[in-house]
């Protein structure tokens, strides 16, 4: 049966078309997939740990007011702990909608941390319901139990955002490498389709026309009677007459896998665009954090003249100095008399937090306001003393109440 030239070439034609369109199918379908999946991603773990951040600070808000409500005994504290409730309460619905329920671990990890949160809302409620009867020695307990409580919470608090964090990751890794297999299988067809066509064509036109041009130069150099040696039953005749119009077609084809290179590079550039939009939303987070590390050391002024800052947990690098750049910031600004520090809440004391305690001192002093220093326990007491700090003329209360008397009076 004949079989022309023209047509074995028009079925190799459509059959790289072929692999070419379903190249670009796929090529789309994978990217498009991608872009989703990133999108997916973004719209639950950022609002999850968001929400997650705001519940810290909620809570740390509860159990703040509530101390200062103990040792106060100021409405104002009541009211304030009251609207941090309601914000704690709000996000934990939030949560319960995004929280994953088929992750057990994080599923486990979220229900204890409810819990942690529902034990603040309820026993530092009961404490204030029994602080009109219970003595000091009675309140002072009550502190050792509201720190037992901020301690319990941010252990799972930790727990629940590190595997979050690690559910994230996971799912971003998994969907980064979902367009690479495929970009890897798009790679093997493609070279699958060249090696064939490349050996189509040596098969098809390459020889003959090697042996045509032999022919040509004998025709060339005077041998007219020389004839190409035809094996296969096609258009070799007719390729003198053929030959521009297949070149033709050979260069149709070359920048048709130009155009199609242009558009694979178009998607890779969407996909790079993709991956810099998705930084930009975690550099948000960093920001959002910073934010909310900022809120971690609470200012309180009580009276005309005084501000009140209650410490409560550990003293890290980052919170001493966000200590003591908002206290300088409410010094500039409200110009009070007395800075009254409340340690009452602060387990250890050592060399880094003593050294930044005595600048903080120094720069109060510097600014026109005087500092005081409040609550300290004996074993802080004690910290304090080893670590050098002059005492000489520093004002120190046994309690918060007391300081804020002494200030009255001193005012």
């Amino acid at each position: 049966m004949r079989s022309s030239i023209r047509q074995r070439f028009g079925l190799g034609l459509i059959i790289l078309v072929m692999v070419v369109g379903s190249a670009n199918i796929i090529a789309r379908w994978s990217l498009g997939k991608y872009r989703t999946d990133v999108e997916a991603l973004i719209d639950q773990t950022i609002p999850q740990l968001d929400s997650l951040l705001r519940l810290q600070t909620s809570a740390q808000g509860i159990t703040q007011n509530t101390l200062a409500f103990l040792q106060t005994k100021d409405d104002q504290y009541l009211l304030s702990r009251t609207g941090w409730v309601r914000e704690t309460e709000r996000l934990i619905g939030v949560m319960d909608g995004l929280t994953d329920d088929t992750n057990q671990p994080v599923q486990a990890a979220y229900v204890a941390l409810r819990r942690s949160v529902q034990s603040i809302i309820e026993d530092t409620q009961t404490f204030i319901d029994r602080s009109a009867t219970d003595d000091p020695r009675v309140i002072e307990r009550r502190f050792d139990q509201v720190r037992d409580l901020n301690l319990s919470f941010d252990t799972r608090f930790k727990t629940y955002r590190d595997l979050v964090t690690e559910e994230g990751v996971q799912r971003r890794a998994n969907i980064s490498n979902n367009p690479l297999r495929y970009m890897n299988v798009l790679g093997v067809i493609g070279v699958i389709a060249l090696i064939g066509m490349t050996i189509l064509f040596h098969h098809m036109i390459f020889k003959p026309i090697r042996a045509l041009q032999k022919t040509a130069q004998t025709v060339a150099a005077g041998d007219y009677a020389q004839r190409a040696e035809v094996k296969r039953l096609d258009e070799i005749g007719d390729v003198f007459v053929a030959f521009n119009h297949l070149l033709d077609s050979i260069n149709n084809e070359q920048q048709a896998l130009r155009d199609q290179v242009e558009r694979v590079d178009q998607a890779r550039h969407e996909a790079e665009i993709a991956r810099s939009d998705a930084a930009a939303q975690l550099d948000t987070i960093q920001n959002q954090r910073a934010i909310i590390r900022s809120m971690s050391v609470p200012i309180l002024p009580v009276g005309k003249r005084m501000l009140v800052v209650p410490l409560i947990g550990e003293l890290g690098p980052q919170r001493l100095k966000t200590l003591q750049t908002n206290v300088l910031g409410r010094i500039s600004t409200d110009r009070p008399r007395w800075i009254i520090i409340d340690v009452t809440g602060v387990p250890v004391i050592d060399n880094m937090v003593s050294q930044a305690f005595s600048e903080l001192i120094d720069s109060v002093r510097l600014l026109g306001s005087e500092p005081m220093l409040v609550g300290i326990r004996p074993e802080v007491a004690q910290a304090l003393v080893t670590t050098g700090m002059n005492f000489n003329s520093l004002v120190v209360e046994a309690t918060l109440q007391a300081g804020i008397a002494y200030a009255e009076r001193h005012s």
